[in-house]
């Protein structure tokens, strides 16, 4: 279980269970104190760590209380209150003036079961995170510490819209892509098919819109997706023209990398260097 916190320093690495649901999320459970244990999604896609209105209530958080603002997500923005919290998590105190209480609606129905929580940018943010898929682990590092060998691929990455963005080569063109652990597919527009020279599937598939309600989308297949040195072969993305497309991927020239991008590898985000590691497929974390 994981204690969230605002800051930590680790004498070792910290390895923490993963667990992927049926619709392909990464959960892992969060130590909330004497109220028990909740369940939060891995999600590089959220601009904040959130928690859940119920959440909030066990921890005691009034509901009358907060200053509304907006959280995004790749699903777009959320409405989300800030509220000051000083609590404990785990037995490790939280004191920060400002906690983000999302009320998850139609979203955590797609997850399959209550969450908890949401863990976003704030948290990768915090620490060195390490996920491998093939072990169903997280291990965390000291913020920049973590030291990748010449076996590992380095991919240096920027944001837009507050969300990690890398350079990629899709097909035959050079593109930039999202990259999203809380989304349960990859996804491309049309037009970024036709540029890469990808394989359009004629047969339409649907997948779940913001608001909960089905999105025609086709499939597509590039023969090779290069981050950095490392080649993804044959790898497939949803292809989306819809104006309700995660913040309006059918209109722009990027796609979208979610969590099945990183199913064979292990993948390490460092935000204190800008850069994600990528290992050889089945390769665990040092």
């Amino acid at each position: 279980m994981f204690a969230l916190i605002a800051c930590v320093a680790f004498a070792d690495p910290v390895v923490l269970p993963v667990r992927r649901v049926d619709s392909g999320h990464v959960l892992l459970d969060v130590d909330l104190g004497p109220t028990g244990v909740g369940t939060f999604v891995l999600d590089t896609g959220a601009s904040r760590t959130a928690i859940s209105s119920l959440t909030a209530s066990r921890l005691g958080i009034p509901a009358s209380r907060g200053r509304h603002v907006g959280v995004q997500t790749m699903g777009g923005a959320v409405a989300a209150r800030l509220v000051p919290g000083r609590f404990a998590v785990g037995g490790i105190v939280v004191d920060r003036d400002r906690v983000t209480v999302v009320d998850f609606g139609s979203i955590e129905e797609s997850f399959g079961e209550p969450i908890a929580g949401i863990l976003g940018r704030d948290f990768f943010e915090t620490v060195d995170v390490a996920l491998d898929l093939t072990q169903n682990q997280l291990v965390l590092y000291d913020r920049g510490s973590f030291a990748p060998d010449a076996d590992w691929a380095v991919v240096p990455f920027g944001f837009w819209h507050h969300l990690v963005e890398v350079p990629v080569r899709l097909g035959d063109a050079d593109s930039h892509v999202i990259v999203d652990t809380g989304s349960n597919t990859s996804i491309i527009s049309r037009w970024g098919v036709l540029r890469g020279h990808g394989t359009l599937d004629p047969v339409a598939a649907y997948m779940a819109g913001v608001d909960g309600r089905p999105i025609e989308v086709r499939a597509a297949t590039f023969d090779e997706v290069a981050l950095g040195d490392v080649i993804l072969r044959d790898f497939r993305f949803s292809v989306c023209d819809n104006r309700d497309c995660p913040i309006g991927l059918g209109q722009v020239d990027r796609a979208l990398l979610g969590i099945d991008a990183f199913e064979h590898r292990t993948t390490v985000w460092s935000y204190a260097r800008k850069r994600m590691y990528l290992s050889k497929p089945g390769r665990p974390p040092p």
